[in-house]
Parts: structure tokens; C-alpha cells; sequence
């Protein structure tokens, strides 16, 4: 922990653990001290009130050594409390991931490579639960897209029938309760993008209270819920507009969330886009699921190994080792990535040797 909080590296999380079976969590990286601001907005430094007070001594880093609960887990989340002293950012990831993954630790009884392996093929997102409910209270019995929704079982998988209509709608509802609010911040700025990772909770908030000056376009909708079921019926007519289908229970989430992995010169040789680039694969998961995965965002590596037990080690990734297209290596193991199948962790026999020579 020590050597880790004193690695001047970019900001990272560092889950640790010992031979003795000792966890710890902690934070590397340099933290500005400020003062004068707190680095929510941008400030002037000219008149010497605010600034850069060096930065967060190493040893006052976040950081958890044998915690109760005997596990750790991050998926890019806030990892501190409010009692904390020092300001390390804002825009973190919501912690859902974080949560199912400690959720599904806490149900394990015992613990094996494959278990572990399994777990980040984890594709349920209850996280969608709240928006599931939200269409249902505004459809009537035997309505297309509320059969389709009913049918849903919680999980992205390539297969699900329900999740990219509930996907599409959830964009929908933030783009159109967001949109007049930002209205001013485009009008200053064409090119401004609201990008803040934690607008779940107010979007939550104004969806769950439904209060009546806070309706987007008032002239437009007569309340809350006929606003949400407009955005549902846009959502399910963009995906049937998109993907040229006339039932949406023909539609999987396998077919709107394909792979896009691209080779950095395919659009320089088009007649060799088929050679260079991945092949459009469907994804299990989202961006809301332990198996996180969207058309140009995924695990870019699995690995599960025990020190003592290697040869029992899994390691898994996109593509191959090798990126030259004319490598044998160049996607070998991606087949294994998008079946989600097992890859052995230590080397196998050499198969090829590559020397270059200046």
C-alpha cells in the first residue's frame, strides 16, 4: 500500500492482495490541494486567492486494509464517503456495477476460477428495473410494447427481446428532460455537451415526483405521464425506423449492440476493411451490467488467476496479441472473446516467432 500511494502514475484504483489471504483497496496518483475553489467550476488564479496548494499527501489516500465485508470490488465508482476530507472528483461512474458485483460475492459459497470468470460475464442489469416499471404504468393491457416489456428477464443478453427498447427509451427520457433545461448552455456554446456521469439521480428524481413545474415542454404535454409515454413510443418508432423491423419482438439486443472494433487505417484502404476490422458480432451486456460492453466500448481484457494456481488461470481478450493483420495472431483469440469461452492463462506451445531487423 505504501509503495502503491507513493507511485506518482495517472490516477488509478488498487485492489491488493497478499499470500497470506490479507485485501486492501487503496488510490495512487497525484490529487491537487485547492484552494480558494473546489474545482467544480473553472476559476480564475490572477488575484492569488485560488490555486494549487501542492497535493494530498500519499498517506492520506483513500484506503481500506482488511475490510469487514472480506472482499473488495470497483467498477469505476465513487469509492469514498462524505467524511472524507480531501476532493478528488466528481464525475464518477454510478455504482451499480460496484454493487452487483459485491452482491454477487456475498451469494458465493466457495470460489473458483470459473466463478470468477462467470461473474464478469454477468449481463443482468437491474438498473433498468426502475424504467421497466416507469413504461409499464403508462401502457394498457395487451398493448404491443407492453407485452414486450412484461417478457423481460432482467438481463442484456444478445437474445433479450425487451432490453433495447427499454435501452432506447431510458436515452430518450434523458435527452428530452435534459434538453430545455440545457438549452441556455447551447445557446452559449454550440458545440456543449453534457456529458455528467451522474445524472441518474435528479434524472430519477423529477421521474419519481412527476412535479408539475418541472415538466419538459409543458406546452407540449398535458402532465408527467403522457410525456413519459410519448418518449416510450418514440423510442419503440426509432428502433423499428432504424432496423426496418414492424415488430419489436423481433428485435434482440444482440442486433443493436454489435461490435465495432476498427483498425486505426481502415478508413485509409476501405477494400480491406473486411481484413483489418472485427467482424460485427453481437454483445451481452451494457453499459450498466458487471459484463459491460457497448458497439465501441468493452472488456479490452479478462483475467482471473490465483498466484499459486496459474495453470488453473483464465485470461481472456478481444482480437489477438498481434496487431498486424497478417499475423496469425492478429485475432485468434477473439472468437473466444465474443462466445465468451474460457482462454487458458499460461502459454501453450510456440506457434510462431516474428524478428524484426533495422
Amino acid at each position: 500500500v505504501n509503495v502503491m500511494q507513493r507511485w506518482f502514475a495517472p490516477p488509478l484504483n488498487i485492489l491488493l492482495a497478499d499470500d497470506t489471504g490479507r485485501i486492501a483497496y487503496t488510490a495512487c496518483g497525484r490529487f491537487p490541494l485547492r484552494s480558494g475553489f473546489d474545482g467544480g467550476t473553472a476559476q480564475s488564479w490572477a488575484n492569488g486567492d485560488k490555486g494549487w496548494n501542492g497535493y494530498i499527501p500519499p498517506d492520506k489516500l483513500p484506503c481500506v486494509i482488511d475490510p469487514v465485508e472480506g472482499q473488495l470490488a470497483v467498477a469505476n465508482n465513487r469509492i469514498f464517503g462524505n467524511d472524507y476530507p480531501f476532493t478528488l472528483g466528481r464525475n464518477f461512474c454510478n455504482g451499480y456495477r460496484a454493487h452487483r458485483i459485491s452482491s454477487r460475492l456475498r451469494e458465493m459459497k466457495s470460489i473458483a476460477e470459473s466463478d470468477m470468470f462467470n461473474l464478469q460475464l454477468d449481463s443482468t442489469s437491474e438498473f433498468y428495473e426502475f424504467y421497466r416499471v416507469l413504461a409499464l404504468n403508462v401502457l394498457s393491457d395487451k398493448e404491443e410494447l407492453q407485452t414486450i416489456i412484461t417478457s423481460w428477464d432482467g438481463k442484456a443478453s444478445v437474445d433479450s427481446r425487451a432490453f433495447a427498447l427499454l435501452a432506447a427509451f431510458r436515452e430518450q427520457l434523458v435527452l428530452a428532460v435534459f434538453e430545455p433545461l440545457l438549452e441556455i448552455c447551447k445557446t452559449a456554446d454550440p458545440q456543449f455537451i453534457y456529458c455528467w456521469s451522474n445524472y441518474e439521480t435528479p434524472l430519477r428524481l423529477l421521474l419519481t415526483h412527476k412535479v408539475p413545474e418541472t415538466l419538459p415542454y409543458p406546452d407540449r404535454y398535458s402532465d408527467w405521464d403522457s410525456f413519459i409515454r410519448e418518449r416510450l413510443l418514440a423510442a419503440a418508432q426509432d428502433l423499428r425506423a432504424k432496423y426496418r423491423v414492424n415488430r419489436l419482438d423481433k428485435l434482440t439486443w444482440g442486433r443493436v449492440n454489435q461490435a465495432a472494433i476498427l483498425h486505426p487505417f481502415h478508413s485509409a484502404i476501405p477494400h480491406l476493411r473486411k481484413l483489418v476490422n472485427m467482424p460485427d458480432d453481437p454483445l451481452a451486456g451494457c453499459a450498466q451490467s458487471i459484463c459491460v460492453s457497448a458497439p465501441h466500448f468493452g472488456a479490452t481484457l479478462r483475467m482471473v488467476v490465483s498466484a499459486k494456481a496459474k495453470s488453473d488461470g483464465i485470461l481472456q481478450m478481444p482480437c489477438g496479441q498481434s496487431g498486424h493483420p497478417l499475423s496469425a495472431h492478429y485475432n485468434d483469440q477473439h472468437r473466444n472473446w465474443i462466445r465468451q469461452t474460457q482462454s487458458e492463462f499460461l502459454p501453450g506451445t510456440q506457434i510462431s516467432v516474428v524478428i524484426f531487423n533495422r
